[in-house]
Parts: C-alpha cells; sequence; structure tokens
C-alpha cells in the first residue's frame, strides 16, 4: 500500500475514533453531571456571552436519565434559582444562542442548566 493511502486510511480511522469517542459522552449525560451543571452555574452564565457559534442544540431530559433523583433536582434547582433564571436571560440575551433554542423549540422556562462543548454543541438540560 502506498504511502499515501497508509496516511488517508489512519487519518479515516482516526477520525472514526473521534467521533465514536466524542459521542457517547453526550449520550452517557448523568444525573449528577446535571446537578453539577446546576450548581456551577454562574460559570456557564459568565461564558453565554462568549458562544458566538452554535453548530446544534442537544436538548437533554433530565427525567429521561436513568439516575434521576426528582426530590434531588428539586433541591437543587430551588437552591439555585436566581443563578437559573439569569442564565435563561443571558441565553435570551444571546442571539446566536436564542435563534439556535427557537430552532430547537426548546421553552426556555424548562431550561436548568447549560453547556458549550467544543464542538459548538450547546446541550441544555430541561425539566
Amino acid at each position: 500500500m502506498s504511502t499515501f493511502r497508509k496516511t488517508i486510511a489512519a487519518a479515516a480511522i482516526l477520525a472514526g475514533l473521534a467521533a465514536s469517542t466524542a459521542l457517547p459522552a453526550l449520550a452517557e449525560a448523568n444525573f449528577g453531571q446535571v446537578v453539577s451543571s446546576i450548581q456551577t452555574m454562574r460559570k456557564s452564565v459568565a461564558e453565554v456571552p462568549k458562544w458566538t457559534d452554535v453548530a446544534s442544540v442537544t436538548v437533554v431530559k433530565i427525567a429521561d436519565l436513568k439516575d434521576n433523583d426528582p426530590a434531588a433536582l428539586t433541591n437543587a434547582t430551588t437552591k439555585n434559582k436566581e443563578d437559573i433564571a439569569e442564565l435563561r436571560k443571558a441565553l435570551m440575551a444571546n442571539p446566536k444562542v436564542a435563534e439556535a433554542l427557537g430552532t430547537a423549540a426548546v421553552d426556555i422556562n424548562s431550561v436548568v442548566a447549560a453547556e458549550m462543548g467544543a464542538d459548538k454543541v450547546l446541550t441544555v438540560y430541561v425539566s
């Protein structure tokens, strides 16, 4: 096999590995990650204005997570309700984010946490 073909084959394999390692992390969101995101909301609120490019939006419904604990969610959202309100305001104040959320039909009032990935995928956690 020529060096060129070996290089192309190696690049294809690496691209496949990169894609397969990035996707499961999102698919395996767990309740602990959601609570952690809620508890560190102020950092996310400060970052929202920097989110000027949104490739796509992933909506994670907290109720669908296997380890969902409704009482713990209520506790976390109650303790952080002001920060959640600030996050919602910041998301809607950012035109690119607001447009992406609208396109994804996300009800802003259900958002309790949000994260922007290095791949420009906005993940919102909704109750």
